[in-house]
């Protein structure tokens, strides 16, 4: 054994964060008006995407976190887009599937690395 400590789990966290949205979202399937049903939704929902912002600050696969090698031009694309849904929030029916059909163009078309 190594003397390093080795942290979380990414997969493990990830799926304890989706373990309670949907607990979250059984609850409120199942009994939302019961009396302890309100408290407990609550409570999932936000410890769900607290460790699921943790589990995006994680490290990946190949040692970088999440969000590391996006492009500047991509960054404020995005905040401009969750701006207008802020904004005007019926235009979120146009505004996600513009910035999905962004996302994977900036992720087919993009500049090739020098290394290889």
């Amino acid at each position: 054994m190594t003397g390093e400590s080795q942290g979380p789990s990414r997969p493990l966290v990830g799926v304890v964060s989706l373990a309670f949205l949907l607990g979250a979202a059984c609850v409120w399937w199942v009994d939302p008006g019961g009396q302890w049903a309100e408290g407990a939704i609550g409570a999932m929902v936000r410890v769900g995407v607290v460790i699921g912002c943790l589990w995006l600050a994680l490290p990946g696969r190949f040692g970088s976190a999440a969000g590391t090698k996006i492009s500047l031009k991509l960054f404020f694309i995005v905040i401009a887009g969750v701006a207008v849904i802020c904004w005007r929030p019926r235009l979120v029916l146009m505004v996600i599937p513009l910035l999905g059909l962004i996302g994977f163009i900036s992720v087919v078309i993009k500049p090739r690395t020098t290394q290889r």
